[in-house]
């Protein structure tokens, strides 16, 4: 039995399904790039740092959905080294973020956080790196799956 009339042309040699890359980052507009690299991290730290002094619940879903995120983000590139490098801005961006925010609003945090906090920076950011690369890892290797052999 063959595949599915959507997925004939979208699997490789072996018969997997390739699903689309996204763009390389290189190749995306600046703006973008720093909205990317610098907006989204931020705002989705801020917004878990204000989540952190309403709901302990809600804390630990917010920041377990910045996970895909972060290999997702590493998608975007084809090296794991460029991966970590995005990857090690979102986490400390992400972590820093979610911690200003919490201060801003003043409220006692409803989840227990590492003394000194800026253990959670170091936190986020290690993560951050690792998923960074993973992703650009997987998206490197999907790639080379799809070039012609030569």
């Amino acid at each position: 039995m063959g595949r599915p009339a959507d997925l004939r042309g979208r699997c490789d040699s072996v018969g997997r399904v390739a699903l689309p890359l996204p763009p390389a980052f290189s190749s995306r507009p600046r703006a973008i790039q720093v909205a990317l690299v610098v907006l989204g991290p931020t705002l989705f730290g801020g917004a878990c740092g204000v989540l952190l002094g309403i709901s302990e619940p809600a804390y630990v879903i917010g920041t377990l959905l910045g996970i895909p995120g972060g290999l997702l983000a590493g998608l975007d590139h084809r090296r794991a080294i460029a991966g970590l490098g995005r990857g090690l801005a979102g986490g400390f961006l992400f972590g820093a973020s979610l911690l200003l925010a919490h201060a801003a609003t003043g409220a006692r945090p409803m989840a227990e956080l590492p003394e000194p906090r800026i253990v959670l920076v170091v936190v986020t950011t290690v993560i951050g790196a690792a998923l960074g690369a993973l992703g650009a890892a997987i998206a490197g290797r999907a790639e080379r799956r799809r070039e012609p052999p030569s």
